[in-house]
């Protein structure tokens, strides 16, 4: 419901926007035709451009109701956001048009594939994971439906290397191994999109083809290079680097900005090979790229392999030199990566200013208008919400008033092959674990803090995957789902039947039913019931207090 509503605020902002340029009409293109050309141009670089100038075409394009001139001027101006990490503009930007694109299924000439890519790269730059992947699986689902298939290959090759850069930066311990085996997977599967590419395509020029074959292989000698404790990774480390060098020494398709970090790593190669004057050479060459094509992140990466290597030949004064230029570089970085986000609000301010200049008494009341518009219905989801969290309540205490709750099926679980594992449970032993399991929720066993699966398997005299398999099978849960229902449906008999407990801290409730920490609780129980145990307590204690004033 909350998405609905923010599509709808988008949109409508978008409206106010168009209306408060009527006074500059006469200057805007307006035929499809010079729209298209003009954006052409552009993409191909022929003629340079600024985010006041895509904003101008992308406004001549509503006028006109020109999708595929949106859509231009959008993925377009993104491009020119992303220069200038303006990454929250990115997504308020594409929120805006979300409502033009959200149904489309088939993205032919990769537009729309192009902005959900973007967006989701700014979404992981701002922390959003779960919403940055969200957008990522929309990039890839449109890109199978590009028509031209040099230019899908191309497309599917860029979004795997943004899932690669997904997966490689999570921090989930319990998921790491996954994690990193899911970003090896994306970085081969971007390599064979890219080597799927023909060298004769007129929609993808073989240097853009082969750029990605290099950045490709020096991200896996970097993956590799991040996990050199395994055994073989080195190896495989460097022979990934040597062939990245060998494409680009035989073809130069990477520009200066990227040569530069290829060469460090050739140089964080040879210093964990202990080959440090290779190491050295390496670092060096990277520097003297650097040179003509600015890129402190680059630099700082050299000064550290320099300093490390000199430190491991014994030269304290060389060591101490890059030393020293790596922690004022380093610092500097820092810096700047918090001003950054200043400088670009300080830039979207000024243009809205100068945009503001334009506003008319008329546009003024249409502005208001809106405004009344989208508070009216803030204030009818405002109304469904509450009824909705209502009518949760009163499901939970009408269960409460026939004697128990139910463990809720929490979890759709799909039809399954039986597994071997499965198959080897006998009918005997399948009830026998049942009838403890009933035996253990009529108990308060699962309210203890360290129970686990191994635990309560041992107690039940079984394995754990007989008592997983069960559990499934005739709660619908997996074990921890299971416990946390369990110790919910617990918290909520007692806030029930035992007024004193509507008192209590939500975080006491939480540890006395055996979660480790109240936000779990809070989470969990809104899972299940759709409200949070705030509002239950509160209504709770609102209806004792109309039974007390009757």
């Amino acid at each position: 419901m909350r998405r609905k509503f923010y599509h709808f605020l988008f949109l409508v902002i978008s409206t106010v926007c168009i209306g408060q340029n009527t006074n500059s009409q006469q200057s805007l293109p307006n035929s499809e035709d010079v729209l298209y050309r003009k954006l052409r141009s552009i993409q191909d670089g022929k003629e340079p451009v600024s985010p006041k100038e895509l904003l101008r075409l992308k406004r001549a394009s509503e006028n006109l109701h020109y999708q595929k001139g949106i859509l231009m001027s959008v993925d377009l101006l993104i491009s020119e956001y992303s220069k200038a990490d303006r990454n929250k503009e990115i997504v308020e930007l594409v929120s805006q048009i979300e409502p033009l694109i959200k149904d489309i299924d088939k993205d032919p000439s990769g537009e729309i594939s192009s902005i959900y890519r973007k967006k989701a790269l700014a979404l992981m730059y701002l922390g959003l994971d779960s919403a940055s992947k969200e957008n990522t699986f929309n990039a890839r689902r449109l890109a199978r439906t590009i028509s031209d298939p040099d230019l899908k290959h191309w497309r599917l090759s860029q979004i795997s290397k943004d899932l690669h850069s997904y997966f490689n930066s999570r921090e989930n311990e319990s998921a790491k191994k996954a994690d990193q085996d899911s970003s090896l997977y994306y970085l081969k599967r971007s390599l064979d999109e890219n080597n799927l590419i023909s060298d004769k395509s007129t929609t993808v020029e073989d240097k853009k083809k082969y750029n990605g074959i290099v950045e490709t292989y020096t991200r896996l000698g970097i993956f590799y290079l991040e996990h050199s404790d395994k055994p073989g990774n080195l190896k495989l480390a460097e022979k990934s680097l040597l062939q990245a060098e060998q494409i680009q020494n035989s073809r130069k398709v990477l520009n200066g900005r990227f040569l530069a970090t290829l060469l460090n790593q050739l140089s964080w190669l040879y210093l964990e090979k202990k080959d440090f004057p290779r190491s050295i050479d390496y670092a060096r060459s990277a520097l003297d790229v650097e040179k003509s094509n600015r890129r402190p992140s680059a630099r700082v990466e050299s000064f550290e392999f320099l300093a490390d290597s000199y430190l491991e030949l014994g030269d304290k004064k060389l060591a101490k030199y890059y030393m020293d230029r790596y922690t004022v570089l380093k610092d500097s970085i820092n810096i700047a990566n918090r001003q950054n986000t200043e400088v670009a609000a300080s830039t979207l301010i000024k243009e809205v200013k100068e945009d503001g200049l334009q506003k008319s008494r008329n546009q003024l009341v249409l502005g208001l208008l809106v405004l009344l518009v989208v508070l009216s219905v803030a204030l009818i989801l405002w109304i469904r919400q509450k009824k909705l969290m209502r009518s949760r309540y009163e499901v939970m205490i009408s269960s409460l008033k026939e004697g128990s709750l139910k463990i809720p099926a929490v979890e759709k679980r799909r039809p399954e092959v039986q597994t071997t594992v499965r198959n080897k449970i006998s009918d005997v032993t399948e009830q026998n674990i049942l009838s403890k399991i009933n035996d253990f929720e009529n108990g308060e066993l699962f309210l203890s803090g360290n129970l686990s699966l191994t635990s309560l398997a041992t107690t039940f005299e079984t394995n754990p995957k007989y008592l997983t398999e069960v559990i499934k099978k005739y709660r619908s849960q997996s074990f921890n789902n299971y416990i946390n229902a369990l110790r919910i449906n617990y918290i909520i008999n007692k806030l029930y039947n035992e007024p004193e407990y509507r008192s209590y801290k939500i975080s006491y409730l939480a540890e006395s039913a055996g979660f480790v920490t109240y936000q779990v609780f809070i989470l969990s129980f809104k899972k299940m019931y759709g409200v949070t145990p705030s509002y239950f307590i509160q209504n709770l204690n609102t209806a004792t207090d109309q039974e007390s004033g009757q």
